[in-house]
């Protein structure tokens, strides 16, 4: 069984660095992008389990349409919040996708491609951020290597995977490179959605474009 994790942070909170943008559309443009990231798991043909996790139980309306399961946490950052999931995983697994609820440009394709590399024989794929981070992670379970985050993660996670001689492969394409969280990222993201139609963070920017435009 391969099993997604997608952590988000209570809506009050999360993305305080768009704090220039009206905190109202500011929730909105999270909701969207965690509705565009979770219906990328749910439609990937490989990812048997999608699991979000969060200290928001207003979330569950966000994703009522969605067949997924939640797990409550602390709020207490994103590696505590995937542990949180795994502990309370009752079945079998076999692979894990660590992934963030703020790269909307993912696509299904991504996924299967990065589970496709799993089922070649890699222990480890890697899908990093355009600042460095780490966008999506697979591992095979249990885990081989330890969870970083922030700057830098992407090749502390290389180099770990490289220093214990795990088979690791590295995926990246413009869609899963681009994370949202600054208002430059958002007019990038604008423009990208001439390229990637169809996602709710798109109908969110051209509903609010000017607006956005004007806070940055």
């Amino acid at each position: 069984m391969i099993v997604a994790l997608v952590p988000i942070k209570d809506l009050n909170r999360a993305k305080s660095r768009l704090k220039e943008i009206e905190k109202s559309i500011r929730i909105e443009i999270v909701k969207a992008m965690l509705r565009d990231v979770i219906h990328v798991y749910a439609c990937s043909r490989y990812v048997d389990k999608t699991i979000l996790v969060t200290p928001d139980p207003s979330i569950r309306e966000t994703v009522r349409d969605f067949t997924i399961d939640i797990v409550y946490d602390g709020g207490n950052g994103q590696i505590e919040a995937y542990l949180k999931a795994l502990e309370t995983i009752p079945y079998k697994i076999d692979a894990v996708i660590f992934g963030v609820a703020d790269a909307p440009f993912v696509s299904s394709e991504d996924v299967n491609t990065i589970v496709g590399f799993y089922r070649d024989g890699f222990d480890i794929v890697l899908t990093p951020s355009i600042d460095g981070g780490t966008n999506i992670m697979l591992q095979r379970y249990p885990l081989m290597i330890e969870l970083m985050h922030g700057k830098n993660s992407f090749q502390k996670h290389l180099a770990r995977a490289l220093q214990k001689t795990i088979r690791v492969n590295v995926y990246s394409t413009l869609g899963t490179s681009i994370d949202i969280d600054t208002a430059e990222d958002l007019i990038i993201a604008k423009q990208l959605c001439s390229i990637y139609g169809g996602k709710e963070l798109c109908r969110i920017l051209s509903l609010y474009g000017t607006s956005l435009i004007r806070h940055k």
